[in-house]
């Protein structure tokens, strides 16, 4: 008797339901059957809901202006919950102070537009396209932001590729990294 009254509880749902979702509108939204990263992916690409700008690159180069979302930036780093919130934090040793201009926007002079929207599409996916040539500085950006996972990625990257006829290439970007202000 019990199992009758179970059952005659839940089939209904679970028709309920299947037919909620068949009687849907046909323009229900971009969200809809997409998983939290592409989801988180798609905010990015199209800007929606931004809350802070970054001006990416060095003076005297090409910069470019980015802009993102500070709760996802402050869920996945320590150093930009600080940027943002003021909590104290830990710096790592290359972490650096991030100037900011009179509307708030983050000056950051020592990485590439590349490589910084590289480290964003990891920080709101955790999916990562990793080039020989971006190895070293996405390396950087996850140590001056504190974001183990993407340096783990990255050295990833160089155990499986690192041979004798690149090593001198590694050290000299290795160098190079380590004299940016």
């Amino acid at each position: 008797m019990k199992l009758i009254f179970i059952i005659s509880i839940i089939l209904p749902l679970q028709t309920t339901n299947a037919a909620a979702v068949k009687d849907l509108p046909v323009n229900i939204g971009w969200q809809y059957g997409k998983t939290l990263s592409e989801c988180n992916r798609y905010m990015l690409d199209n800007q929606l809901g931004t809350d802070v700008s970054f001006k990416v690159g060095p003076p005297t180069g090409v910069q470019s202006l980015i802009r993102a979302h500070k709760y996802v930036l402050v869920s996945r780093s320590a150093v930009f919950e600080a940027m943002f919130y003021g909590r104290n934090t830990t710096p790592s040793p290359d972490n650096q102070e991030t100037g900011t201009t009179k509307d708030d926007t983050v000056v950051i002079e020592d990485m590439d537009p590349g490589v910084f929207k590289d480290m964003l599409n990891f920080i709101y996916t955790d999916n990562l396209t990793i080039s020989f040539k971006t190895m070293l500085p996405l390396m950087y950006a996850g140590k001056k932001y504190q974001l183990p996972k993407l340096i783990g990625e990255c050295q990833k990257v160089l155990q499986h590729n690192i041979s004798v006829d690149n090593v001198c290439e590694i050290i000299d970007q290795q160098s190079t990294l380590k004299k940016k202000p």
